[in-house]
């Protein structure tokens, strides 16, 4: 199925005449574009667990003192000889409440995620964008074609699913160019 959608679109560009863009040259800027990305996923994160915190937090703080006082529960069985039907009670009360907890933290994960991938598309929107910098700039011959705009929607989208998967991915993309920096650096001196 996605090989058929690959060749479509790879057909369509190939009929619309899309010429490439040139990669470019002076990446020295790409670690303070892999920074604003970190600072802004980090700023949409942190924003989306205060929205979160109030909208879902009070359960999860009600699931987590259940959680907590049947550990404490079955900590005072275990020491004081309780028969072997109480502690197995308490024990599978305690996986139940466990069970609900885990249910409630994927009902959040749920929640986020098309919070976070609309807030990632309202930054990319208005101009945060992570594969414009990886380019030549744009000149009026390009800026003018059809596939400009086709270009600018597609990092629009990227750039907003990026900053959705939170900093943890980009962080890891900081990492490998971080690597990459320093392997270079050495086999230069």
């Amino acid at each position: 199925m996605f090989s058929l959608l690959a060749i479509a679109i790879a057909a369509a560009v190939s009929e619309a005449g899309f010429t490439g863009r040139a990669p470019n040259p002076d990446l020295t800027a790409f670690g303070s574009l892999l920074a604003s990305l970190l600072f802004a996923s980090a700023i949409l994160e942190r924003a989306l667990d205060v929205w979160l915190s109030l909208a879902m937090g009070g359960k999860a703080d009600e699931l987590d003192g259940e959680i907590r006082a049947l550990k404490s529960k079955l900590d005072t069985l275990a020491t004081d000889g309780t028969r072997v039907q109480v502690k197995a009670t308490a024990d599978a009360e305690l996986k139940s409440v466990q069970a609900r907890r885990t249910e409630h933290s994927s009902s959040t994960r749920r929640m986020a995620l098309p919070g976070a991938l609309l807030g990632g598309l309202a930054i990319s929107a208005v101009g945060l964008r992570a594969l414009e910098p990886l380019f030549q700039p744009f000149d009026a011959t390009w800026a003018s074609s059809p596939q400009a705009p086709w270009f600018v929607a597609v990092d629009v989208l990227f750039t907003g699913a990026l900053l959705a998967g939170g900093s943890d991915g980009i962080h890891w993309i900081v990492a490998l160019y971080r690597d990459w920096m320093d392997k270079n650096r050495s086999t230069r001196n």
